[in-house]
């Protein structure tokens, strides 16, 4: 009995991942955190579907770069969280956020990726 258990998860570990899109990943896996948005829950494109494309585009291996000139307050820090959840995911490998001062880069981490890993379940099953 205990063999069968092994093994299956042993193999279901090697089971390829089903590829998503960047945009499919958060809908699929991400969770607003209370007081990080007026819209706390389950993360929805539709919400914001001018994010989807470039959401997509940087999950795109053939994609060098990704330039936005855009408004404030549109989403791009909900997009930066998207992207780092897809890629710890989907293909694990060293991520790196700059921000203009130390202070700015605690505070996202504190404010911002800290809750979003504590609400979204993908990050919980991850870390134990």
């Amino acid at each position: 009995m205990g063999e069968t258990v092994w093994s299956t998860a042993f193999f279901r570990a090697l089971r390829p991942k089903s590829r998503l899109t960047v945009s499919e990943w958060a809908d699929k896996y991400r969770h607003v955190a209370p007081g990080t948005s007026p819209e706390p829950g389950p993360w929805r494109t539709s919400r914001v579907p001018y994010l989807r494309e470039p959401m997509d585009v940087i999950g795109d291996a053939d994609t060098e770069t990704v330039v936005m000139q855009c408004s404030s307050q549109i989403g791009k820090s909900e997009l930066q969280l998207n992207v780092m959840g897809y890629f710890a995911d989907q293909e694990p490998s060293p991520q790196l956020m700059i921000y203009p001062t130390v202070e700015a880069a605690e505070a996202f981490s504190k404010e911002r990726i800290d809750p979003t890993f504590k609400y979204s379940p993908w990050f919980e099953t991850q870390a134990a």
